[in-house]
């Protein structure tokens, strides 16, 4: 079994979309390429942390289609600022208060 078969496996297990697998796969082939057709088992942290900073420093990661492994890490929320509410006057009672009787 390969390692793109090992990792569909995995992939699986952990419910992701088949678009999201798929971009995984496109990532795990174009290291393979880059890193001079290596077997996966000769793959070092090392290496694929190089490859990622090379990735970063060519701007590949942002002209790429779909997701960049750079991107992982969701992007900052924005701060919001709520303007503050005008001064509500308070409103006059009435001068007098009505009976029922009076209404009806």
């Amino acid at each position: 079994m390969g390692l793109i078969d090992e990792f569909r496996v995995q992939a699986s297990c952990r419910d992701l979309q088949k678009r999201t697998i798929t971009t995984y796969e496109d990532w795990i082939r174009k290291f393979f390429v880059e890193s001079g057709r290596k077997p996966a088992r000769e793959w070092t942290g090392a290496m694929v942390s190089q490859w990622l900073h090379d990735l970063d420093r060519r701007r590949y990661a942002d002209a790429a289609r779909g997701v960049s492994p750079l991107d992982l890490a969701p992007p900052p929320v924005p701060v919001r600022t709520i303007p503050l509410m005008p001064t509500v006057t308070a409103a006059r009672p009435p001068a007098r208060l009505y009976t029922l009787k009076e209404v009806a």
